[in-house]
């Protein structure tokens, strides 16, 4: 678990956004 969404939580939240946007 090296790559936490601690670490870089901006690029986590967009790929989030981006998994949705594909969903939705």
């Amino acid at each position: 678990m090296d790559k936490l969404p601690t670490f870089n939580p901006h690029l986590y939240s967009t790929k989030a956004i981006e998994r949705l946007k594909q969903y939705f």
